[in-house]
């Protein structure tokens, strides 16, 4: 089952069916494995699912996907064509797509429930068909090969293949030996997952290897083709406005929090959001210089909108109560108001041993009380998932 499946039935099943402590446990291990490591897989020989593919009609076939990150994967497919004819069409080809299982679908319903979505199919000669994405750019140069070197060639044709993705753009090069073609797509968002699955006709798809390279890319490595998508354009408040394009992938600025403080802000999520806990988090910590995974970094707690809380150290005492008022609509309302955006008031009151936060919104009140040293400073960072966080206002109260 899809790991977001199987949080929502936890979340479900908490203090009923699951004891609430191993629910909570198991919901934060669900929210920081990004790259499903945790879902179980059939042994295989590598990394696609099948060992081999052999392609007759074009899509007929298709290999699991391959997830790609900002981390650099290389591969390898030697591919050979199964029939007479339009050898230039007899190639292997990309689908690169998004669904909660890793897999094409193509059945309507499955697709559905599998919120599935495909930007494009790249054939290995370098064509490109755009479907979900926004544009693609294809840069070709010939290759300077001996004589030698080609005789040394295996039967077959071999593509040595690498795959990279940063925010909205994808960057994919292919090698044939002959050939060095790079293949730049742009993303309709920053938010969705990108899976690589391999596909054909009239092909029989071979000796596939696919590793990471642990490479990490940055920002201005993938040439950009189209604008960036944002959802936070526009004056910020007190400190600079936020993007979460996923769990936890941005944060606010740090602010200490001393005696009686209030953080206003406005809160929406992305249009690729469908769960609950698609919302804004509140992140309590301690570091030396006050950032966000910054030096000496200690997290304290982290309390989402939607009422759950992760403490990371269970020495921490921290005490959170959650209760649904009576203007409380529904969990569907509650994800609906958030994608249509609200204003949001959190306060924080500071004492020599404790600190203690309140909120209210859309029907959810939360009060969370954590104990605090009192010779370490306390701060206070905005984060989410698949949220825009904009004019962020601090002000301390008498």
């Amino acid at each position: 089952m899809p790991q977001q499946i199987v949080r929502e039935e936890i979340v479900k099943g908490a203090g009923t069916q699951f004891d609430p402590q191993i629910a909570k446990v198991m919901q934060h291990l669900i929210d920081v494995d990004e790259e499903y490591n945790m879902k179980e897989r059939e042994e295989v020989q590598d990394l696609i699912g099948k060992k081999e593919l052999i392609c007759t009609n074009y899509r007929r076939e298709i290999s699991d996907g391959i997830r790609i990150t900002s981390t650099i994967i290389k591969m390898r497919i030697q591919s050979e064509p199964t029939e007479k004819g339009d050898a230039a069409r007899f190639l292997p080809t990309i689908v690169l797509f998004d669904s909660l299982d890793g897999r094409v679908h193509t059945e309507e319903k499955l697709a559905r429930d599998m919120v599935y979505f495909e930007y494009a199919e790249v054939r290995l000669d370098g064509h490109v068909t755009i479907s979900g994405a926004r544009t693609s750019r294809v840069d070709a140069t010939d290759k300077e090969t001996k004589i030698t070197s080609i005789l040394k060639k295996p039967q077959g044709n071999i593509y040595d293949i690498e795959a990279v993705k940063y925010k909205d753009h994808l960057m994919i090069t292919i090698d044939n030996g002959l050939k060095n073609m790079q293949v730049i797509i742009a993303l309709p968002d920053s938010t969705r997952y990108v899976y690589m699955g391999i596909t054909g006709e009239n092909c029989h798809i071979t000796e596939v290897t696919a590793k990471k390279q642990g490479v990490t890319i940055e920002d201005g490595y993938i040439p950009r083709i189209a604008p960036e998508i944002s959802f936070i354009d526009g004056p910020a408040g007190d400190i600079p406005n936020v993007q979460v394009d996923g769990f936890r992938t941005a944060f606010s600025e740090g602010v200490a929090v001393r005696d009686k403080m209030e953080i206003r802000f406005h809160t929406m999520s992305l249009p690729t959001a469908r769960l609950i806990w698609h919302c804004p988090f509140i992140v309590f910590f301690t570091s030396r210089d006050g950032r966000v995974e910054g030096e000496n970094y200690i997290e304290r707690a982290v309390v989402r909108l939607d009422g759950e809380c992760w403490t990371p150290d269970n020495s921490v005492r921290n005490q959170l109560l959650v209760s649904q008022q009576v203007d409380f609509e529904g969990w569907n309302a509650w994800k609906d108001k958030n994608k249509a955006g609200y204003d949001c008031v959190v306060t924080f009151e500071r004492t020599k041993n404790e600190m203690i936060m309140t909120t209210e919104n859309l029907g959810i009140q939360i009060r969370d009380t954590i104990a605090v040293d009192a010779h370490k400073e306390i701060y206070v960072a905005l984060s989410g998932d698949q949220c825009a966080l904009t004019d962020i206002r601090i002000s301390n109260k008498a």
